[in-house]
């Protein structure tokens, strides 16, 4: 970190947590980060949250889901980005959709959606 930049309480080093593998079902991950500090006089928040599941009998199954956050607050305004994934698999596709928002003083301001299928390439 800069010279100038501090912790906040309950910030400290980005926090990580990992479940891993539920042999009676499936193969599960889950991985969160978040981290809380000051540079001069704003306060900045980092969130990431990620999901992973697969099905061992039949891997194609598979999904992810990950969300990411920034916010950066000042004394009169704070602005942030909100990014969520939700990516799923069958035999022959990938399913994405990602949706990407900007908050302003916590007002909705923009807002885009990618909606994709992807053929699999037999990889």
């Amino acid at each position: 970190m800069p010279p100038d930049a501090a912790s906040l309480p309950g910030g400290g080093d980005p926090i990580y947590t990992l479940v891993s593998r539920n042999s009676d079902t499936s193969m599960v991950s889950v991985e969160q980060s978040e981290h809380y500090f000051t540079v001069k006089d704003r306060s900045y928040y980092r969130m990431d949250w990620r999901y992973y599941e697969t099905n061992e009998s039949n891997p194609a199954d598979t999904r992810f889901i990950g969300t990411s956050e920034g916010k950066v607050t000042t004394k009169d305004r704070s602005v942030m980005h909100r990014t969520t994934t939700d990516m799923q698999s069958s035999v022959k596709n990938f399913h994405v959709v990602i949706t990407r928002r900007i908050y302003d003083n916590d007002t909705l301001v923009r807002e885009k959606v990618f909606d994709e299928l992807i053929p699999r390439d037999f990889q």
